[in-house]
């Protein structure tokens, strides 16, 4: 379980993770931020969540473009399935996060258990390849501050679409977020976005009101260029990664 392609970031090893075995190899890294911590293997992720405090907790898994499709869903499945009542008692918290639509047809032949989101920074890809086939749509925040990302975060809403907003990691975006009602906000300062839940419970209007209407214009990273330009990037880079992109057809 990692979440980039390549190990330099955040280990203390390097180069590419498919190009390297586990055993006696990635087993022995560990991570750059301490306390330093081994790279956990799906199987050790899904005995974590299996724990009766845990039970409450749903796992998002972020399936990155390069994977093999019907290899990766099958080594899920087979993992997922050793534990008794799965169906009832594993499946309905995972969430398989698609970038690739590649992933959807497998996705549904072999694991239909788990619920698919699609991942991404392109409304007009989400809507085209996307929107009919996940219940979930996990979008960046930049795609959504838009006219076109309001209206996207409105018809996800009317077909009641879940939708995730990430990586939302400073004060005004996580107000932003909040404000619109998303069903999930992902962020790296997870401390400090949960005791700023807790403080626009006690006064909600006070903290909505530090965005004013011209937040949408309070950074260039929102502006319509940069948003086009970061959706054209994600759609070359899951081309690259993924192969040609193509509607699913179930």
């Amino acid at each position: 379980m990692f979440h980039d392609p390549e190990l330099d970031r955040l280990t203390d090893g390097s180069g590419s993770i498919p190009s390297k075995p586990y055993v006696g190899d990635i087993e022995h890294l560990r991570t750059l931020q301490q306390p330093a911590q081994p790279i956990p293997k799906f199987d050790e992720a899904l005995e974590l969540l299996m724990k009766p405090e845990n039970n409450h907790v749903k796992f998002n898994i972020d399936i990155k473009p390069n994977n093999p499709p019907e290899r990766l869903f099958s080594i899920m499945h087979k993992s997922i399935s050793k534990y008794t009542d799965y169906e009832n008692r594993l499946a309905p918290r995972l969430i398989l996060g698609l970038w690739h639509p590649k992933f959807i047809e497998p996705a549904k032949n072999i694991i239909p258990y788990a619920h698919l989101a699609h991942i991404g920074m392109s409304t007009s890809l989400a809507r085209s390849h996307f929107f009919d086939h996940v219940k979930v749509l996990s979008m960046s925040f930049s795609s959504l501050i838009s006219s076109d990302g309001q209206a996207f975060l409105k018809q996800c809403k009317e077909s009641h679409k879940g939708v995730m907003v990430w990586t939302v990691n400073n004060r005004s975006e996580m107000v932003e977020a909040s404000k619109w009602g998303v069903d999930g906000i992902i962020t790296d300062e997870t401390k400090y976005f949960v005791q700023l839940r807790k403080d626009m419970e006690s006064d909600f209007d006070a903290i909505s009101n530090e965005n004013g209407l011209l937040f949408p214009w309070s950074s260039l990273k929102y502006y319509k260029p940069l948003t086009d330009l970061a959706a054209y990037l994600e759609i070359k880079f899951i081309t690259l990664h993924g192969g040609q992109i193509e509607r699913a057809s179930t």
